[in-house]
Formats: C-alpha cells, sequence, structure tokens
C-alpha cells in the first residue's frame, strides 16, 4: 500500500530531476510539444516510466477547463447498429487525447436529463446524442446549451432551437430510404409489395419515418401494398407472425421491405420455410444494413444506415469546436440511406399460389 502512495506522490519536478532537465521541460514533453528534441522526450519518457509517474488530470482540467472527455448518449450499447458509433468516435476522439464517456439512455426522456445533469457536473468538453425517440421537445439541453457545451444531436426531429440558440442537428432520410427501397423494387417488375413492421406508429422514430415512407411510396406508384404490423421489430416476434406473412405470401405478394435487418431475416426463412426462391419467387429488403446481412441465405439487399458518416460529421464539429475553427453557421445535415443490392431481390416472374 505504501508503494502506492509514494508513486501517487510524484510529481513533475521529481521526473525533471530524475532526467536531469528543467520542469518545464517535463511539461512541454507531457504536452506533446514540439520544441523538445526527440533525444530529450525519451530521457524524460523513461524517468516517467521508471518514477510510475501519471499526470494530474484534475489539475490539467482546472488549469485549461477542459477535462479531455467527450460524452456520447445511446440506446442501446449491446446493439450492433451503435457499436459503430462507440467504434467511429473512438477512431475520431482518442488520437486528439480526448477520453469517452458511454451513456445508455434507454429510448427514455427522464434518464437522458438525468445523464446530462451529471455530464454538466462533470465538465464534459462537447456531446453527442444519438436519439430514436419521437418525443419533440427538446427543452432539456438548456443547460447543455447555457454552459456552451459543444452539443451534436443525432436522429432528434424535436425544436430546432433553444432559447434563440440553433441546435446541431444531423438527420437520417429515412423515408427517402424506404422509397429507395421500394423503388429497386419496382424497376424489378414487382407491384405488390409487403411491409413487414412498417405500420408508422410506435416510440422509435426511426421506425415512424420508415413506415410513412413505405406508404408514401406505394401511393406515389399506385401499386398494391399491405402492412403486417409486429409488436417489436425483432426477429422472433416476426417468427411468431408466421400465419400472417405466409397468409399474404399465398395472396400473390412478390416482395416484402422490412422495417429492419433482422425482421428481413425472418422473412427469408419464413419465405423459405413456403419454398420459395428468395431473389426469384420472392424478393426481400431490410433496412439497417448491419453485418450480418452479407452472411444470411442469401445475402440480404438492405438500406444502409449511414450512422458512421454522422457520427464522423459529429466528432469532427466538435473537435473544431473545441479547437476554435468551427464556422458560425449551426449543424444541419440530412445524410441519405443507399439500398445496397444483394442477392436476396431479383425479377418478379410468376409462381403458383401457395397451399
Amino acid at each position: 500500500m505504501s508503494d502506492l502512495l509514494e508513486e501517487a506522490m510524484v510529481t513533475q519536478d521529481d521526473v525533471a530531476k530524475h532526467a536531469g532537465v528543467e520542469r518545464s521541460t517535463v511539461s512541454l514533453v507531457i504536452n506533446g510539444s514540439p520544441k523538445i528534441s526527440d533525444k530529450t522526450k525519451k530521457k524524460v519518457m523513461k524517468a516517467i516510466e521508471e518514477l510510475g509517474y501519471y499526470p494530474n488530470s484534475m489539475a490539467r482540467a482546472l488549469k485549461t477547463a477542459r477535462t479531455e472527455t467527450v460524452a456520447i448518449l445511446i440506446n442501446d450499447a449491446t446493439s450492433t447498429l451503435y457499436s459503430s458509433v462507440i467504434r467511429t468516435a473512438h477512431q475520431f476522439f482518442m488520437p486528439c487525447n480526448y477520453n469517452i464517456i458511454l451513456c445508455h439512455t434507454y429510448n427514455s426522456r427522464n434518464v437522458e436529463i438525468n445523464q446530462l445533469n451529471t455530464l454538466i457536473e462533470k465538465r464534459v468538453d462537447g456531446i453527442i446524442v444519438v436519439s430514436n425517440s419521437s418525443y419533440n421537445n427538446n427543452s432539456h439541453f438548456d443547460r447543455v446549451v447555457k454552459k456552451d457545451i459543444p452539443l451534436v444531436l443525432i436522429n432528434n426531429y424535436g425544436s430546432d432551437c433553444i432559447e434563440g440558440v440553433q441546435l446541431n442537428k444531423i438527420y437520417i432520410d429515412y423515408k427517402e430510404g424506404m422509397r429507395n427501397a421500394i423503388r429497386a423494387l419496382v424497376e424489378l417488375g414487382h407491384r405488390s409489395i409487403l411491409g413487414i413492421g412498417l405500420s408508422g406508429k410506435g416510440p422509435k422514430i426511426a421506425h415512424v419515418l420508415r413506415g410513412e415512407g413505405y406508404q408514401m411510396a406505394m401511393e406515389e406508384y399506385g401499386f398494391r401494398g399491405r402492412v403486417i404490423d409486429l409488436e417489436e421489430p425483432s426477429y422472433e416476434l416476426a417468427l411468431r407472425s408466421v400465419e400472417t406473412i405466409k397468409e399474404e405470401l399465398g395472396n400473390e405478394y412478390t416482395a416484402a421491405v422490412c422495417v429492419n435487418d433482422l425482421v428481413g431475416a425472418a422473412v427469408i426463412d419464413i419465405a423459405k420455410e413456403c419454398n420459395l426462391k428468395i431473389g426469384s419467387d420472392f424478393s426481400v429488403i431490410g433496412f439497417d444494413d448491419l453485418e450480418f446481412c452479407q452472411f444470411t441465405s442469401p445475402p440480404l439487399t438492405s438500406v444502409r444506415h449511414p450512422l458512421v458518416e454522422a457520427t464522423r460529421i459529429a466528432a469532427e464539429w466538435i473537435l473544431k469546436t473545441l479547437n476554435g475553427q468551427s464556422e458560425s453557421k449551426p449543424l444541419n445535415v440530412m445524410l441519405p440511406c443507399d439500398i445496397i443490392v444483394r442477392q436476396s431481390i431479383g425479377c418478379v416472374r410468376s409462381r403458383e399460389k401457395i397451399k
């Protein structure tokens, strides 16, 4: 225990004495100054390692008014979709010596409010909020705005302005993404297209907008559509709707667009049970383009969710703002959702009615 306490008490003065340099030189090395020669840097770094010196982040925060931390609020870190957000954020912030605080909101506004208050108390340098909630009240961001903490909202469809301050937002064009999916099927000759999990209802804004996109596209083309609602857009619950889906497959529907890839994978399996060959007898499109899409049989065509691009834009904006390089104009970006074509879709062809 005493050894640990001794290590904790090591100061920059101790490092300077051990390395035979001035204390200011040690400070310059720790802060990455280019003014120090490689020889001196190696000498200081060796002394730091031998003495077990750790920079006092609290003292540095008081001096620089920075904690070198950025917070990311997401719905669920266990989701494959959101893991890409975490990975991308690390790629941008860590090389700039910023640590990341990850918060789960569980799609709850109250949880989000509590976490924002905690982050303000911890004096984080920036905040990225990746939302999927349909609430439209952004008043809980007022404290963040008043504290002048750089804030970027991804996928937030609430109010754009708080107390005269324009919020920085990155939108995902889910409606156009779903319309792209319908367009791809129409170009292949499909006219009767199921919408699985696309009722346009629910607490998640992404699913609401995808449902609206499906309904808009079918109305525009004037084609036959039918929505099969799901209690939860998951693989398991889609399989529970197997009889309903099978019944519609027997009603001459030739394709299905799904609210997400998990449901898309379930529809592929259900269609196979009906002895339909995916990509020729029946076509399926998912949404999000999760990694497993390329490993389904056949590989699932999907609408790509541009969360990685959104995170990159948010991270770059926060870093520029912290370095005093941001533009005066608030961030306002709409990102498209491109379709990634694989073997799960093909030209429509006539087939016998399923029994």
